[in-house]
């Protein structure tokens, strides 16, 4: 699923109340809706299909209507959904979903087809979109939820596959009493990198002793873009030191067809805390 902090997972999520409930009216004892999508990332080879199943975990009939949409992330990792400009590597367009509503009663599951029709000529590697999915109750209640919830779908076209990351430097933010540690990370390939928990780490170095060592949070990088990788620190370290950034792609056997395989390798920097 796609968070603001976006995880391996990659899906977004969203709660929007349309009607206030009367000042009178009983709270619920459940979730109006509750719908959990699996998987919440996809990836398709060219021109195939792959099957993503919703589960109505609430305590009523729900709605879903389903859409194919575009999406960022900006420098942070947080999805915005719909931009003004669709990426130059943008799939919405190539994605076909069958059906386009399902009704699903408490308990119950529904697939949803999702399958993709690569255009003539299509660059090679990773094209991304999201298949939307907007639910909403089937009864009427004293108050109308609606949740939306975005599956990561990676159309992977066929040629040479490009795997590359570089790491730019590391900077240090105050956050009130706490600081923020950012590792500006590039992704120079053609692929989607998915940097999940521990797949980056930085160890905080001074007088040739390791003093920390630090994950960074997990988020993915789209193809050609670059973003930062958040690292909170409290530690009382102050002033000069030295930051060794590790990091450890994920194997090519996990990272979808024909992906190369993709070294870990570190990169130190001077940091100031």
């Amino acid at each position: 699923m796609i968070t603001p902090r976006a995880t391996p997972a990659l899906a977004v999520c969203s709660i929007i109340a349309l009607a206030a409930s009367p000042a009178r009216a009983k709270p619920a004892a459940a979730p109006l809706v509750s719908v959990a999508a699996t998987p919440s990332q996809v990836t398709i080879s060219g021109g195939g299909a792959k099957t993503i199943v919703l589960a109505n975990r609430g305590p009523a009939p729900v709605a879903v209507d389903i859409s194919a949409a575009d999406f960022t992330f900006d420098r942070l990792g947080r999805a915005e959904i719909g931009p003004r400009t669709a990426s130059p590597r943008s799939a919405r367009t190539w994605l076909t979903v069958r059906p386009r509503l399902r009704t699903i009663a408490p308990g119950a599951t529904a697939d949803v087809r999702v399958s993709a029709h690569t255009p003539r000529g299509a660059e090679p590697g990773d094209h991304h979109a999201l298949v939307l999915l907007t639910t909403r109750p089937v009864r009427r209640g004293p108050v109308a939820i609606r949740t939306r919830v975005g599956v990561l779908v990676l159309v992977r076209v066929s040629g040479k596959i490009v795997r590359r990351l570089d790491v730019g430097g590391v900077s240090a933010v105050r956050t009130g009493s706490s600081r923020l540690l950012q590792i500006l990370v590039a992704n120079r390939g053609n692929v989607t990198e998915r940097l999940l928990p521990r797949a980056v780490s930085v160890s905080l170095i001074r007088a040739g002793r390791t003093v920390a060592t630090l994950p960074a949070l997990p988020r993915d990088l789209l193809p050609r873009t670059s973003g930062r990788l958040l690292v909170p620190y409290r530690g009382r370290l102050r002033g000069p030191v030295r930051a060794a950034v590790h990091v450890r792609p994920l194997r090519a056997s996990l990272d979808g067809p024909g992906a190369p395989e993709l070294r870990p390798f570190v990169r130190v920097f001077g940091l100031r805390l």
